[in-house]
């Protein structure tokens, strides 16, 4: 491995360590919130207290008022077992899959476009608002999650444009997608378009070469 490589590699986990410190830097020091957190807060004690794990309930019943799948639930519900019921539990889901996305886009465009370019991208995104904030993986909401899921969908099928005959990279796509779905429901349905695009758009490039 060359000198260069070796530092590279270096910069990037420290780079990566310090994005997810970042993420997870005393999460759980801000009060619950009454919105959707509060929600799963109880749906994710009661689902570890009854041992149902098919779906959530409020005091006992099913939970028609929120309706979005549980697979979110499933994960706080589990990290409440293996930490004790907290805001450390219910966040931490949230706050590794943001973390995962990090890493996930941060490999993906090292390998094809440099450490700068990777780099950069995540300062940028360890720096935004509309990532790491409230409702995001700071929080135990649906969207970090969503996001991780649907990075996979899109750098699976990035491969797939580019002329990857894989079929593992198409089930993978397909098991990806499937998360998304059950994490935040029709929500995934947004970034359908924008992956027929890429699909389009990539194909028609290498039928004109």
């Amino acid at each position: 491995m060359k000198p260069e490589s070796k530092l590279q590699i270096g910069l990037a986990a420290l780079l990566l360590l310090l994005a997810c410190w970042v993420v997870v830097y005393r999460i759980d020091a801000v009060p619950m919130n009454v919105w959707d957190e509060s929600r799963q807060a109880n749906n994710a004690w009661e689902m570890l207290q009854s041992g149902n794990w098919l779906y959530t309930t409020y005091n006992g019943q099913p939970d028609f008022w929120n309706t979005k799948p549980h697979l979110l639930v499933v994960f706080q519900a589990l990290g409440m077992k293996l930490l004790g019921p907290g805001l450390l539990a219910l966040r931490l889901p949230s706050a590794i899959a943001g973390c995962l996305t990090l890493f996930v886009w941060f490999v993906f465009l090292f390998k094809r476009h440099g450490f700068e370019t990777a780099g950069f991208f995540v300062l940028i995104l360890i720096t935004c608002g509309g990532f790491n904030t409230y409702h995001v993986p700071r929080t135990g909401d649906y969207d970090a999650l969503l996001i991780l899921f649907v990075s996979l969908v899109t750098i699976r099928l990035f491969q797939i444009a580019e002329g990857s005959q894989s079929r593992s990279h198409w089930i993978q796509a397909g098991i990806f997608l499937a998360l998304a779905a059950l994490t935040k429901s029709v929500a995934v349905l947004l970034w359908v378009p924008a992956w027929l695009f890429i699909l389009f758009k990539k194909v028609k490039f290498r039928k004109n070469i």
